[in-house]
């Protein structure tokens, strides 16, 4: 992050503090409000693109230096509420009139800067890949990022089913809700110890970002190559749609697990369906792909090479495809009267790892 958009970011943190009331911080309303806020002023402004490194090395810099810069404000609000207690014992607790306002405004302004970081990561990430938010409609990346906070605690029940079934009855509001909320709790309780805040909460801050920047990665990477692929096969009235969606499904469940990022674009893949292909859709999510082998032989033939291609990509693109996958490709192309290359696959690896 260079020195120019350091002030970017420092500033568009203090506007929207400005903007923001005591009932959206005590609700958690607050961080749909910066979600907004924040994809409205980037879409006027030019990210920063280094064209000259492949699209994955550009990334892990930027994750880098967004670690950086939320360890650095972590490490802040931890001086900041230890400074605080330590004031308030040796005035016997006058220096509280002082320190619990020092102590707030500390712990919202590392939460409201940590917000808007992870937003600028969001976003350039996005722009490395070429991919876009919408403001007005900010579901899928709320969605994402509740996928990606939520990773650090139980896993939902009913497995890859009930991850992506939780994720799209889910409204945008209340994940907003949600995520604000879990965040202040998460300040709050790593400063809640003086002195050992100021070691664990940048090491908080930094394990989140980069958890957070590794998902929002292979998410825009995902979408990137899919979106590319899938053009022809989600348009049009012989178009099979759903047999895409749900071989995405399939494949990215073949190793009996499911990321965030994957089931946030299953999320993004159904939301270009009808509200009623995406009920029938997700009523098929299954663990027996038997019956959706079968209707593969109905695809029209000139829809057959680009379904394959579709459903190579959603393998390849995660840079190693696993042995399920590798076997359900290959009775894939059986079922499609076509031939299953191993050698093309590893190439088509190699293409999407090193894209420019």
């Amino acid at each position: 992050m260079d020195a120019a958009n350091r002030q970017e970011v420092h500033g568009i943190a203090g506007a929207l503090g400005k903007e923001l009331g005591f009932e959206e911080v005590r609700s958690g309303s607050w961080f749909t409000k910066v979600v907004q806020l924040y994809l409205r002023w980037n879409r006027v402004r030019e990210q920063p693109v280094a064209k000259d490194l492949p699209r994955h090395e550009q990334a892990k810099r930027v994750i880098r230096q967004a670690c950086l810069k939320t360890g650095l404000t972590g490490f802040a609000s931890g001086l900041t509420s230890t400074g605080s207690a330590l004031l308030t014992l040796h005035t016997h607790g006058i220096g509280a009139v002082v320190g619990v306002p020092a102590t707030v405004g500390g712990l919202l302004g590392d939460v409201l800067y940590r917000a808007v970081i992870h937003m600028d990561l969001t976003c350039t990430l996005g722009a490395i890949y070429g991919i876009s938010f919408d403001p007005e409609d900010p579901a899928d990346l709320l969605r994402l990022y509740s996928l990606a906070f939520e990773g650090e605690e139980e896993p939902p029940a009913g497995g890859a089913r009930g991850l992506v079934d939780r994720v799209l009855s889910l409204a945008s509001n209340d994940i907003g809700v949600k995520i604000g909320r879990s965040l202040l709790g998460q300040a709050l309780r790593r400063n809640a110890i003086p002195l050992l805040g100021v070691a664990t909460s940048p090491l908080a801050n930094v394990r989140t970002t980069r958890r957070l920047g590794e998902t929002v990665h292979r998410y825009v990477r995902y979408q990137r190559a899919l979106q590319d692929a899938a053009e022809q096969l989600l348009q049009g009235e012989d178009a099979p749609g759903e047999l895409a969606v749900e071989g995405v499904w399939f494949l990215l469940t073949a190793d009996g697990q499911m990321k965030p990022e994957e089931a946030a674009i299953l999320g993004w893949m159904l939301g270009r369906l009808s509200p009623l292909e995406r009920g029938a859709v997700q009523r098929r999510f299954v663990e027996d792909e038997g019956p959706w082998m079968e209707r593969l032989r109905a695809v029209p033939e000139q829809q057959r090479a680009n379904l394959f291609r579709l459903l190579e990509v959603a393998a390849a693109v995660d840079r190693s495809a696993s042995l399920p996958e590798r076997r359900m490709l290959r009775n894939v192309a059986r079922a499609l009267g076509m031939e299953f290359d191993p050698r093309h696959l590893e190439v088509l690896t190699r293409e999407l790892e090193n894209s420019p």
